[in-house]
């Protein structure tokens, strides 16, 4: 069988249709993210909710265009950080092979492929129209079974060429999951095979066969977020030459602005 067909079939296998009813595109990205992380036992331990500029800032979160990022370190990290967006004008950067199954359900509208050619002009001009577009700026490449330290994050272009051309006045509103919870999440589903059906499956769709953790208690995951303007990213590179050195200095920018 190839990948396509496996794919497809997980797609259809997936939680995605036991959590909600059968309606393409009609689906809400955070009741379904909310829905799918009480279905299999993991909740987000969100580090900012005591503290007196939460509510603020998350308002921000779901008014203000902009960027929305995240690192990338396990497998539930879109569902933690749908699960904090209420807004309805979000669109998602989306690895190809997850474009089609996620846009079937949730409506084409909603993903943009990362290996659009026209990816810049398509966010900045969602973000110019008063959009958020979330993109994970690593593209899953610190994952923890990869082995990349936590102080490391390797930033891809993408990224760096949509800050480049928003307006400095943006937002960007960023998340850290915490990796170690990650790592000792994934080690709790012992079954292989479930892992990898998952991976296959996508970002934000689950096997039927990955079962809830069982435990007296959700399993949690620390999540942190901070609130900052376009402006302070791009002068963060500002003065630095090429692209590789532009992305490590986001990279560190986005590291210290999360105390990391």
């Amino acid at each position: 069988m190839n990948f396509e067909k496996s794919y497809q079939n997980s797609i259809e296998s997936s939680l995605l249709n036991i959590v909600m009813p059968e309606r393409h595109g009609e689906y809400n990205l955070k009741s379904f993210s909310e829905k799918l992380l009480q279905k299999i036992g993991i909740e987000g331990e969100y580090l900012k909710s005591g503290e007196p500029e939460f509510s603020e800032i998350r308002n921000k979160l779901n008014k203000e265009p902009g960027l929305i990022i995240s690192n990338h370190p396990g497998y539930f990290d879109m569902l933690l950080v749908l699960s904090s967006i209420t807004r309805d004008d979000l669109k998602i950067v989306v690895a190809e092979k997850f474009y089609q199954g996620l846009s079937k359900k949730f409506g084409i509208e909603k993903f943009i492929k990362s290996t659009d050619s026209s990816i810049v002009e398509k966010s900045c001009n969602h973000v110019h129209d008063g959009g958020a577009v979330l993109i994970f700026p690593t593209g899953g490449a610190d994952t923890v079974t990869k082995n990349h330290h936590r102080d490391d994050l390797p930033f891809r272009s993408g990224f760096r060429r949509i800050l480049e051309k928003i307006n400095p006045d943006s937002m960007i509103y960023s998340f850290y999951i915490n990796p170690e919870d990650s790592l000792v999440l994934l080690q709790k589903y012992s079954d292989n095979k479930t892992i990898r059906r998952f991976q296959l499956a996508g970002h934000a769709l689950i096997p039927e066969k990955l079962q809830p953790i069982k435990s007296s208690s959700a399993s949690t995951i620390k999540v942190n977020e901070e609130y900052s303007k376009a402006g302070d990213w791009q002068n963060s590179c500002d003065s630095v030459q090429g692209s590789v050195g532009k992305n490590r200095a986001l990279s560190k920018f986005y590291l210290n602005k999360l105390n990391v």
